[in-house]
């Protein structure tokens, strides 16, 4: 079957009753999941994940939602201390607390108290990989996390994603709630192998559907969607092509400098008809995220490796190394006048060099 995109909430309605959505557990004896509850339509979720499958579907109000995101996220990137680490991802943090989700502080799973959530509210400590055990601890306590997929799937898609559903609104203020139901319900007509968080969010685009092979009903649906459900089509939105179209994005433009700086992107110099030079990107690298630089973490002190399980290993800074804020020339950030949404502040040097 081709790509799955939802012209309506109905059909999406009406993929999620074929398909069989059940409340499933995973069995620590059997190494398995075992449904152990109603489906979706009995729990009565499915109304609101149709809703939410159909805005990802709709090219038009998502990137209008995605757009409001980005401006709240760079009013609160304006606050930040131009020497704070992860300005990015703290600002993003704020954003998301207002929603309803919730945050970890370095390796640790962190859902209570203000104060921690105060000074943690950015999802800057730890990254899940694939068939990691935390995945779904993390999503029913609400988490965002950095993913550590590959370049073109991105480590902040899926956050990206939550907040435009959350800020359009389409389930009121219940975002939270639904992000944190995705990953106990599983599809029977497959043996309980695909999540209802894959459905909705963890999708492929066609160039990668090879990936998508499991059937989830009768119709011959797939995980196959060209739609903002892939967080490949977001990434490939907010980077690829001409740069001058999205240059009053902030985290279309911030993760270009990120992408850029890191040499995750091919790109190409070109000439306007008037004479002036613009920048193409023609691809985005897919290594994994978690090998950049790994060659120097193991080496250097100021990265802690700990294991997650089997051969596993996740790497987060010391918090005792690294640039103190308002540290000497070497470390002090210098910052870059723009203007973003119509708003002007400045951009940081890790990303506007």
């Amino acid at each position: 079957m081709a790509s799955t995109v939802f012209t309506d909430a109905a059909q999406a309605r009406t993929s999620l009753d074929s398909s069989m959505f059940v409340h499933a557990e995973f069995d620590t004896v059997e190494k398995k999941f075992k449904r152990d509850g109603d489906d979706l339509r009995k729990k009565g979720y499915i109304d609101g994940f149709a809703a939410i499958a159909h805005f990802l579907c709709d090219r038009q109000r998502f990137l209008a939602s995605l757009e409001r995101v980005s401006k709240r996220m760079w009013i609160q990137y304006r606050y930040c201390d131009r020497n704070e680490q992860n300005k990015f991802t703290k600002a993003m943090g704020v954003v998301a607390r207002r929603y309803g989700f919730a945050f970890q502080n370095q390796m640790q799973i962190n859902t209570n108290g203000a104060r921690d959530r105060a000074r943690g509210n950015a999802p800057i400590g730890i990254v899940l990989v694939a068939g990691d055990p935390l995945l779904g601890t993390h999503v029913r306590k609400k988490l965002f996390w950095k993913d550590s997929m590959d370049s073109r799937h991105g480590e902040h898609s899926h956050s990206l994603q939550w907040l435009a559903i959350a800020e359009s609104g389409v389930v009121g203020n219940q975002t939270a709630d639904y992000y944190a139901q995705t990953v106990d319900f599983r599809c029977s007509n497959v043996g309980l192998s695909v999540s209802l968080w894959q459905w909705l969010v963890d999708c492929f685009p066609s160039d990668m559907k090879k990936f998508a092979t499991e059937k989830l009903n009768k119709s011959g649906e797939t995980l196959e969607s060209d739609s903002f459900r892939s967080p490949q089509c977001l990434m490939d939105y907010l980077l690829m092509g001409d740069r001058r179209q999205l240059a009053d994005h902030f985290i279309s433009t911030y993760l270009y400098w990120r992408y850029r700086n890191r040499n995750w992107l091919a790109e190409q110099t070109r000439y306007s008809d008037e004479g002036d030079t613009y920048t193409v990107v023609d691809d985005i690298q897919t290594r994994a995220i978690a090998t950049h630089r790994l060659d120097r973490r193991s080496d250097e002190q100021q990265w802690m490796a700990g294991k997650v399980g089997g051969n596993v290993v996740r790497y987060r800074r010391n918090p005792g190394s690294g640039p103190s804020p308002g540290g000497n020339g070497k470390t002090r950030k210098e910052g870059h006048e723009v203007r973003f949404h119509n708003i002007p502040g400045h951009l940081y040097d890790s990303y506007a060099r």
